[in-house]
């Protein structure tokens, strides 16, 4: 359970934004601040892999307080379901098709801001931390955690409190004590050398492939190639397929 035994607060600079961070550990439950809520907890999930979205509806459905009105495959279906349904919290991943999970949560904070967001993903990454975190998300954390309960978050993102896994928020703590330096080269391009793998799958995610796509053509595993396809965000600076396909393209030129 999440909350208010031992609490961190880190100031971020990121950005330019001047917020105050929360990390609650394990301690006093919060099952207690929730006895006098009137109405269940009214979330929306966005994940682009459907064993997934099944899995986390079973999860919140073991829980009486939470009542989960249904689940995006993209942003797109995430923004049109929020529109239509209202929710208390929506659950994002960061990696979808047709609209990811920054660009829904930076529409959610502009056109729904009273939605509390959870981005809950694979990726514990510098960039995405930061640029997440500057759009003032509600919580961060991973699918490969087990020490941040998935129930115990969306609880403590409803009532407020900004949660951030351990891991992410060792990251934060190491960009803030870096306060932003970057080796010059980096800081001028933003780019580091592609491993020749990496080179295989961007060539691919310029042929219009998906993910899925990609493992079978090279004999990959679907989760090894999504690692890959980070990787490359990553190096090159991006968060989007079409700026990957830019990328390549202007190299070539």
């Amino acid at each position: 359970m999440v909350v208010v035994n031992h609490i961190v607060f880190l100031y971020d600079s990121i950005q330019g934004v001047r917020r105050k961070y929360l990390y609650s550990s394990y301690g006093r439950s919060v099952e207690k601040h929730m006895e006098n809520a009137a109405n269940k907890i009214r979330v929306i999930l966005a994940d682009d892999v459907p064993l997934l979205r099944k899995s986390l509806i079973a999860v919140l459905g073991q829980d009486e307080n939470i009542h989960v009105l249904g689940a995006a495959a993209n942003g797109r279906e995430l923004i049109r379901l929020c529109e239509k349904e209202r929710p208390d919290v929506a659950v994002i991943d960061i990696q979808m098709p047709v609209m990811n999970g920054i660009e829904a949560a930076k529409w959610l904070k502009a056109h729904m801001p009273d939605v509390r967001i959870l981005i809950l993903t694979t990726f514990n990454d510098t960039k995405y931390i930061k640029e997440l975190l500057a759009l003032g998300i509600d919580g961060y954390i991973l699918k490969s955690g087990d020490d941040m309960p998935f129930i115990s978050a969306v609880k403590s993102v409803y009532m407020g409190v900004n949660t951030l896994a351990p891991a992410v928020l060792q990251k934060l703590s190491a960009m803030i004590a870096q306060d932003g330096q970057k080796p010059e080269e980096e800081e001028k391009s933003g780019i580091r050398v592609l491993t020749d793998l990496e080179k295989q799958v961007a060539e691919l995610i310029c042929q219009q492939y998906y993910n899925k796509d990609i493992a079978s053509a090279l004999g990959l595993g679907y989760g090894y190639v999504r690692n890959i396809v980070s990787s490359i965000y990553r190096k090159l600076n991006v968060t989007e397929r079409d700026l990957i396909r830019e990328y390549l393209s202007e190299t070539r030129e």
